[in-house]
């Protein structure tokens, strides 16, 4: 849909004690002459879009101002909003404002009716963010669910990935136990391939620490499809996958071929050896088609969009595996291999390969593509990368991207010169202009905005933040700290500020119920190892009181900007500390049981959590709306969400105070249609209320 035409602002002055001279910049008076703003204070004022889908305006006005009401009129329909001081930018008011869809084109109109006065107005055509800088709006505001495949749900055994470096398990087997059928197989590794299966016998967790990475139990692609449904249920729109392409490693981030999908995630039947001798890796025209790169394309995706939900895969870019046909061909011919300027390599006289830079450590497991010293791949991984890209963004090659992925996310995204991403993203919006780009950034990430590599990030702040409020930052973490974290965590551009991809946990942390269950001062994602020496953490599953610090981590985050993002079992409040017991197998009730028990009834209060996102009367105020944070008297915090006349308010506080909600029904009134209501496994320390609606009438 084409946005309305934006003709003219109209602005009621007063107030001010300087004379009306507005003409000069197109101001007209429409009644006699009054005191007004000075014509150098208007000039600053600013309108723009925030979106498009559905159409929505910012109005940034400088302060003070003789009121906050404003009405917006466009084609014969009025809506209203509310100006509040701007919280990045101070002497500054801002409001946004729903228009409605459709309508003949025609000036908008603008007004304070409550200050009286005459009206004044001004031509202004509002600004729009560069395309190259903006996001795409259906990315504003989803419920991003983050899978695991290979440890979320079996639904193909005939392609459980069995082999000697392997060692399969059943679903439900004892994840903290090794059994004598693993140990031997743990040996027999070490005998066929020592350099690779080293022994070290202080390795953390006895026998289950030796071989805890060889494990697979068999989850895929398959399993995700038939758990489609659940996820629905459970308020999912968005499906944020870890690797998919052909690996050895359990995770899939060592990347041995990522022009297919590993067979053992995706293909529907009994994988079988595939002659992949006419394919050439340089020429994506050789390319073929696979039965698991089919089932992500042809099954995946169409069911998922069936049910409302967007797809983006995992892109590493920055290093790959042992196993990747282009590090294999380096080994073998040294610095005769056409891909020698792939990689950081060294080489002896006699030009075989004798070191090379890898992520993980000098000669690792992680090999890495070369850069440039300006910050950009090298062209010959560079060109493959880009390749890779058009291939999963858009199939069948047509020009129309309908059939490929939504976007990426894009694994240790600072390691990856913004050269290289500047024209990555340039290629990824030609492919694809409403593509999504969200990079695990764990710091402020600014400075991959504004058009340089991502619309998002991996709200790793935000989750600092939250965990610091609520578990192990809590002495030093008040609710007014909190407050001004959250307000830097969300002072960039509202085209990222509205995409973040915002969590608690992830597969790289421990588990959101287990970081509740753990409230020692600590910094995020250090100290949970309960095998490290010395080590108090406690991984069992988690009590009452973590389950509802959990829920009130996801309440804000369910209300704050951008999306929130559930780690895939975090719904059942599972206990899990850092990798590798984060990464169990999924219980699922009556279909795949494991010794974990599932909370139900904590994923049916999640459920209520995240509906707010989709329901219509407040769901555009949580995906556009401005966010305002005040602090209660009596200790807690509210976060408001503003957009024209609807408004939705979190009153919070950590502890649970019993008198919270006779608190926050004592606020004034903002026109809210629904009256505070407990937030369900919060125990009353988290209510909510809201209005629907832009204000339109």
């Amino acid at each position: 849909m084409n946005p309305l035409p934006v003709k003219r602002i109209y602005f009621r002055i007063m107030r001010r004690r300087v004379p009306a001279i507005l003409a000069p910049i197109g101001l007209v008076s429409c009644g006699t002459a009054q005191q007004a703003v000075a014509q150098e204070d208007m000039s600053l004022a600013s309108v723009r879009w925030i979106a498009d889908t559905p159409p929505i305006l910012e109005v940034t006005i400088p302060e003070p101002w003789g009121g906050n009401r404003l009405v917006l009129e466009a084609a014969g329909t009025e809506v209203r909003g509310v100006l509040e001081p701007d919280p990045v930018r101070g002497g500054w008011m801002t409001a946004r404002v729903r228009l409605p869809d459709g309508g003949a084109a025609g000036p908008v109109r603008l007004a304070l009716p409550e200050t009286g006065g005459p009206v004044r107005w001004i031509e202004i055509e509002p600004d729009r963010v560069p395309t190259g800088a903006s996001s795409p709006d259906w990315a504003k505001g989803l419920v991003w669910y983050q899978v695991f495949p290979e440890r979320f749900r079996n639904g193909n055994p005939e392609n459980d990935p069995y082999g000697w470096a392997r060692t399969v398990l059943a679903w439900d087997a004892p994840f903290h136990d090794a059994s004598m059928e693993e140990i031997e197989m743990i040996w027999n590794r070490r005998v066929v391939d020592p350099l690779r299966f080293r022994n070290d016998p202080d390795r953390w967790w006895g026998s289950v620490g030796q071989g805890v990475y060889e494990r697979r139990y068999g989850g895929d692609l398959q399993g995700l499809v038939a758990s489609l449904h659940d996820l629905a249920e459970l308020g999912v729109t968005g499906l944020y996958l870890c690797p998919v392409f052909e690996a050895e490693s359990l995770h899939k981030y060592e990347a041995s071929d990522h022009r297919h999908v590993d067979p053992t995630l995706g293909d529907p039947g009994r994988p079988v050896a595939t002659d992949r001798s006419g394919e050439d890796p340089l020429d994506e025209t050789t390319w073929a088609w696979e039965p698991a790169d089919r089932y992500l394309i042809e099954v995946l995706l169409p069911e998922a969009r069936k049910r409302g939900m967007r797809v983006i895969l995992d892109g590493v870019w920055n290093h790959v595996g042992r196993e990747h046909f282009a590090f294999r061909d380096l080994i073998e011919h040294g610095a005769r291999s056409r891909y020698a300027d792939w990689f950081k390599a060294e080489f002896n006289e006699q030009g075989d390969l004798v070191g090379y830079d890898a992520w993980d450590r000098r000669n690792g497991a992680l090999p890495e593509f070369r850069q440039t010293p300006e910050g950009d791949l090298a062209p010959g991984p560079k060109a493959h990368v880009e390749a890779v890209t058009r291939r999963w963004m858009d199939p069948d090659g047509d020009g129309d991207p309908s059939d490929g992925i939504d976007g990426w996310r894009l694994d240790v995204a600072p390691e990856v010169g913004r050269a290289f991403w500047r024209d990555w993203r340039t290629l990824v919006r030609s492919i694809n202009p409403d593509a999504v780009l969200v990079g695990e950034i764990w710091t402020d990430g600014a400075l991959w905005f504004d058009g340089v590599a991502f619309d998002a990030q991996m709200n790793y702040p935000l989750a600092m933040a939250i965990a610091d409020w609520l578990s192990i930052g809590r002495a030093a973490t008040t609710d007014g700290v909190l407050a001004e974290r959250i307000r830097a965590v969300f002072s960039h551009d509202p085209a990222n500020d509205l995409a973040q991809m915002n969590l608690i946990a992830s597969h790289d942390t421990e588990r959101g119920a287990s970081l509740m269950a753990n409230p020692v001062e600590r910094a995020y994602d250090n100290g949970a190892q309960p095998w490290a020496k010395g080590s108090s953490y406690d991984a069992a599953p988690p009590d009452a009181e973590s389950k509802r610090r959990l829920m009130l981590a996801y309440a804000l985050l369910s209300v704050l900007p951008g999306s929130p993002m559930i780690y895939n079992g975090d719904e059942f409040a599972l206990p899990g500390a850092d990798d590798p017991d984060n990464r169990r197998p999924m219980p699922w009730p009556g279909i795949a049981p494991t010794a974990d028990t599932p909370d139900a009834g904590f994923r049916a209060d999640l459920s209520v959590v995240l509906g707010w996102r989709r329901d219509p009367r407040w769901s555009d105020t949580l995906r556009f709306g401005t966010l305002q944070v005040e602090s209660l008297a009596g200790g807690g915090l509210v976060f408001r969400r503003r957009l024209g006349e609807g408004v939705v308010e979190l009153a919070i506080a950590r502890d649970g105070r019993p008198a919270l909600g006779a608190e926050a029904r004592g606020l004034d009134s903002v026109g809210a249609s629904v009256g505070w209501v407990e937030v369900p496994g919060t125990g009353g320390g988290a209510w909510f209320r809201g209005s629907g609606g832009a204000g339109t009438r």
